[in-house]
């Protein structure tokens, strides 16, 4: 295939906002990082994301709200009194419940002159598709049990078999998931249960002989008062020039070495861009141990180097990230976050800073992130 790539990348930074443009020979794909104005309150917030949307004509993709579900049905409300129906995926989820009243921030995903597919479980919105002209995108949210009053195990088991189904009525199957994120209520009462139902779900449909999902774990509660909520990104490659791989961790061993079934990082890539996700990443030394237990400094510089070591093995580096979200056992130790940016002299990225248990109770932070770059292997 002889390609002829005009990618352009444009970054726009105003208080409480962030957003990266990635403009490609077919089409216009937006990240924005919305959060909070001193003093705004949270339907404001999403006003001026309702704004946005509707001057630029974007059809949004992906949509993940972090905060207190104190505000859910006032910022639902907002959203479809702007933008008319909420037939896009919407993944809500609030970490613990000193944040009941705080929203934290938005991320949201819009492309722009392609044909986008709306997905649905029976009459619920799920998921949003779209063809990138190498492959074909899957972006699921708004994903819980079917039966929130069955055991915790028994609903990790029936979201898995439902996000199955999802794939399978879009021609697709779990072997293309390249990403998931799993919001666990009161996470630290049973991340190995949840572990080893999603083991023995890998195992029987061999996806430890592909590519294991990047992915998040991370305590949050739902709407729906489910044990456990999901989002997903699958994709199906459609020509030759197209790749999708598992990249490893420099400083961490990988994360099935003690039984946590992820890969910590995917990667995808096209003659036009190379995208980056990189799985919820904490304070965990080479043999699979916590670092730096009750050290919030030590365990952020740990986890950070770890991330920028991931971005490095790929050419990459922090002005590459367009979407990330900060997660603090504590959220009064979130500055420790903003001195490591100043000591290292990295610009400040798009990031939600929210408050969670991450999966292990002496484990004071974890980020995510997804980084994208225009200079791609297979050019």
């Amino acid at each position: 295939m002889n390609i002829s790539c005009k990618t352009r990348w444009q970054r726009t930074i105003l208080p409480g906002w962030q957003l990266t443009q990635i403009t490609t020979n077919r089409y216009s794909e937006f990240h924005i990082t919305i959060t909070p104005l001193s003093g705004e309150t949270p339907t404001t917030t999403v006003g001026r994301l309702v704004k946005w949307v509707k001057e630029n004509n974007t059809t949004i993709v992906r949509n993940e709200i972090l905060g207190g579900l104190f505000y859910h049905d006032a910022i639902l409300e907002s959203l479809e009194k702007g933008l008319g129906t909420l037939d896009w995926p919407i993944l809500w989820t609030q970490g613990s419940q000193e944040i009941d009243k705080n929203l934290c921030g938005i991320n949201i995903m819009a492309v722009k002159d392609i044909p986008v597919s709306i997905i649905k479980y029976g009459d619920k919105v799920v998921g949003r598709s779209f063809h990138d002209g190498y492959a074909r995108h899957l972006l699921l949210g708004n994903l819980y049990p079917s039966n929130i009053n069955a055991a915790r195990t028994e609903q990790v088991r029936d979201l898995l078999e439902q996000i199955e189904a999802v794939l399978k009525s879009a021609l697709m199957d779990y072997l293309n998931v390249v990403r998931t994120w799993f919001y666990i209520d009161n996470i630290l009462l049973w991340y190995d249960a949840f572990n080893t139902v999603r083991t023995d779900f890998y195992k029987k449909r061999n996806v430890f002989d592909n590519i294991v999902p990047a992915s998040t774990g991370i305590s949050g509660s739902n709407f729906y008062k489910a044990a456990v909520s999901a989002a997903v990104w699958a994709t199906q490659p459609e020509c030759d020039v197209f790749s999708k791989k598992e990249v490893p961790s420099p400083l961490q061993c990988p994360a099935p070495c003690y039984g946590s079934s992820f890969s910590r990082a995917i990667e995808l890539a096209s003659p036009e861009l190379k995208r980056i996700f990189i799985s919820g990443t904490a304070s965990i030394e080479q043999n699979g141990a916590t670092a730096h237990i009750n050290d919030i400094d030590n365990q952020v510089e740990l986890t950070m180097r770890v991330v920028e070591a991931i971005l490095k093995s790929k050419g990459m580096d922090f002005n590459n990230l367009t979407r990330s979200i900060a997660y603090f056992k504590n959220l009064n130790q979130s500055s420790a976050l903003d001195k490591w940016l100043l000591k290292n002299k990295v610009d400040p990225f798009p990031t939600v800073i929210t408050q969670s248990d991450v999966c292990r109770d002496d484990l004071l932070f974890e980020i995510e992130a997804d980084a994208i770059s225009t200079e791609s292997e297979l050019l």
